[in-house]
């Protein structure tokens, strides 16, 4: 529960509001297929097909292992807080099954993850029920890195919220970039050194941004996973 209450909370307060629509729960999923010039991504959608107008929408970032259950139950957990949810696919279709090597691949080519996230983004964004102006992106590890470089590359977005996002493979900051979405940054204690931490805390500043960042004492990295907490 404290997880889905922080995840409500991140996303309704950052967005500017809560949803005021009557929240049914029909949810609706299924795969959606979309390209990178030739390449095919395949990324995961849920939403409540019985609204009569369109809705924010949060943008899920995978985390290393790909979209998994994981990621395809928040997305349906976000659409019963009122939302459009869209898991973006960042690996591609037939990626194969090394997650470890995709994960220093994407986090070492900086432009190739954004242009990953940013597709998803703008597809996400074309759906006729989501209200384009109302785009939040969120990330779990992997993709809670990859938020953070959503922020601070400038991307247009209303919030980005990362959970346990590791920030020494970040990407860099650079210097001018303004950072015209809120940031709500969610980190272990026990997990980025505060050195990192301060560092990001610079970036945001120096970006104007509006930002927060909450650390959990005695908390260890994926803090969000069920099985994490055998851990803690």
């Amino acid at each position: 529960m404290r997880n889905c209450m922080t995840t409500s909370l991140s996303i309704g307060i950052l967005l500017g509001l809560f949803v005021a629509r009557e929240v049914r729960c029909a949810v609706v999923t299924r795969n959606v297929t979309y390209f990178d010039d030739q390449t095919e991504l395949r990324g995961y959608l849920a939403y409540d097909d019985s609204w009569d107008e369109s809705a924010p929408a949060v943008v899920i970032i995978q985390d290393w292992d790909g979209i998994t259950l994981y990621e395809q139950q928040r997305a349906e957990m976000i659409v019963g807080l009122g939302y459009v949810a869209f898991c973006a696919d960042i690996y591609e279709v037939d990626s194969g099954t090394d997650y470890y090597s995709l994960y220093l691949e994407y986090t070492g080519n900086a432009t190739k993850y954004l242009r990953r996230m940013n597709l998803g983004i703008q597809e996400a964004k074309s759906f006729s029920f989501v209200d384009s102006t109302m785009v939040a992106a969120i990330g779990y590890c992997f993709g809670g890195t990859g938020v953070i470089n959503l922020a601070t590359a400038g991307v247009d977005l209303r919030a980005v919220v990362s959970f346990h996002g590791g920030l020494t493979r970040r990407a860099e900051y650079t210097e001018g970039t303004a950072i015209p979405a809120v940031v709500s940054i969610h980190s272990g204690g026990s997990d980025d050194s505060a050195s990192d931490i301060q560092q990001l805390q610079d970036n945001l500043t120096a970006g104007n941004a509006s930002w927060e960042v909450t650390r959990y004492g005695g908390v260890l990295h994926a803090f969000t996973m069920q099985l994490a907490r055998l851990a803690i």
